[in-house]
């Protein structure tokens, strides 16, 4: 894979990832799988337009099953867990921190400092399932 590559691949990920409404429907579709209507009712969106246009943006982490329901795809497992990890991350470091409270610009910097560690191993993820043949060295 080349530096291209790499770039656009994080930027798909940190697309699919930077809105609350796709973290809900990745949260909601971990170990269930749901049908169009059945997924808007659950995440509470009232238009189809904007549910599909959210489906569309998780296209890499999202797919359907044989009866057109919805499900995560492995590479949806695996950017849920690394959310899931770094918001228990955060959260911890929020109850336990005697620290006083940051600064706007600090607390944006830390969290896109995180963001970018999530989408790296993610990225990292996705990057090691191209790699066809092993690299034997001597």
């Amino acid at each position: 894979m080349n530096g291209r590559d790499r770039e656009r691949i994080f930027a798909e990920v940190f697309d699919a990832l930077g809105h609350p409404m796709r973290l809900r429907i990745l949260k909601i579709l971990d170990g269930e799988a749901l049908g169009f209507a059945e997924l808007k009712r659950g995440i509470g969106i009232e238009s189809s337009g904007h549910l599909q246009h959210h489906l569309n943006k998780l296209s890499n982490l999202i797919h359907t099953d044989d009866q057109g329901r919805y499900i995560l795809s492995d590479d949806g497992r695996d950017a849920l867990l690394t959310v899931e990890n770094v918001e228990r991350t955060a959260g911890a470091e929020k109850k336990t921190s005697s620290v006083p409270r940051l600064g706007h610009p600090v607390r944006a910097i830390l969290t896109v400092t995180l963001l970018f560690l999530a989408a790296t191993t993610v990225v990292a993820f996705i990057g090691a399932m191209y790699v066809t043949e092993p690299v034997y060295r001597y």
